[in-house]
């Protein structure tokens, strides 16, 4: 039958977005992005909001970033997206950013 893996995903001020299986509490994967306020994911992709004044988009396979989302004045605090009409939507403090 069809296996059902439940993941949950954090992220953190030590640069590093790690990704963890519920079901053991195990850490699965780590990557490393730069500083986190907020994570989402998807089964392709992870999107973070960082302190450092930008929004990244990295590969889930490989870790690598393959978007980088700048133009903000300060920390990005939030973010999230739509997959089927791509778009990413960003905020900070008194700023909010979409990304089409």
């Amino acid at each position: 039958g069809e296996v059902t893996f439940y993941l949950i995903i954090t992220g953190s001020d030590d640069r590093t977005v790690r990704l963890w299986d519920c079901d053991t509490g195990q850490c699965i994967k780590i990557f490393r992005t730069h500083t986190v306020a907020d994570v989402k994911f998807d089964s392709k992709q992870i999107i973070t909001a960082s302190f450092d004044n930008t929004a990244a988009c990295w590969d889930m396979v490989t870790g690598e970033r393959v978007r980088h989302y700048r133009g903000h004045i300060g920390a990005v605090f939030t973010v999230d997206y739509d997959e089927e009409v791509d778009v990413l939507v960003t905020g900070e403090l008194e700023v909010q950013g979409i990304w089409c």
